[in-house]
């Protein structure tokens, strides 16, 4: 589904009717769009397999960002601002908003599978603790003193509810949620900073705040 999905967009951007210009800039975003969420994914899926003490922090956070930001904010804004004629400095506010937007997003995500309840998440409480996701949240809880209580309630983490309501007081506990919430609030008040400083219509600006509430509205 997801290769056809890919194939209809770049049809889309091929048969538009707009200039060579336009186009051409069109599937540069595309692009960029399907090689950065790739490699996004990718980190993601090697972090699940590199063995505990070579995990690092950043490149954990890096893959947080690349997997979501790009093709669900960045791409998709630039993109309309491509078509509505803009110029090159809101082009790169509407990038910048993408990425912190996109980046806090995730991390929300992050904390909802951790601890957001079932009908939130759409699966079971703890899903991420059960599949010992190595997220941004368990790299912060590395950072912590409590890291081997931490590391200990997660292992039993899959055997069921009772061991996923360990595993989140021992993240809880180690100031893990409370410092990914504080980064998700950072992240966010940045991307509404990029906002009010921004080239756009007064409605573009608008619509970038509604985004901001509706990502912050998201946190568990």
């Amino acid at each position: 589904a997801g290769d056809v999905l890919l194939h209809e967009a770049v049809r889309l951007v091929a048969l538009a009717d707009v200039d060579a210009a336009t186009r051409s800039a069109l599937l540069d975003l595309v692009d960029e769009a399907v090689l950065v969420s790739s490699a996004g994914e990718i980190a993601d899926v090697e972090h699940s397999v590199v063995a505990e003490g070579r995990l690092d922090a950043d490149a954990i956070l890096l893959a947080t960002g690349n997997k979501t930001a790009v093709y669900s904010f960045s791409a998709p804004l630039v993109a309309g601002a491509i078509l509505a004629g803009a110029g090159e400095p809101a082009r790169q506010a509407l990038q910048r908003f993408g990425d912190r937007i996109g980046l806090a997003y995730q991390l929300v995500d992050d904390l909802i599978g951790a601890f957001g309840p079932a009908h939130i998440a759409g699966r079971a409480e703890g899903g991420d603790l059960r599949e010992a996701k190595q997220t941004p949240l368990i790299a912060l809880a590395r950072q912590s003193d409590a890291w081997p209580q931490v590391s200990q309630a997660l292992v039993s983490a899959h055997t069921g509810p009772v061991a996923v309501r360990a595993a989140q007081r021992a993240l809880s506990a180690s100031g893990a949620r409370s410092r990914l919430e504080d980064l998700v609030t950072e992240t966010l008040d940045a991307a509404s900073a990029v906002a009010s400083a921004a080239l756009v219509p007064d409605a573009t600006r608008g619509l970038l705040g509604g985004l901001v509430d509706a990502v912050r509205e998201r946190v568990p």
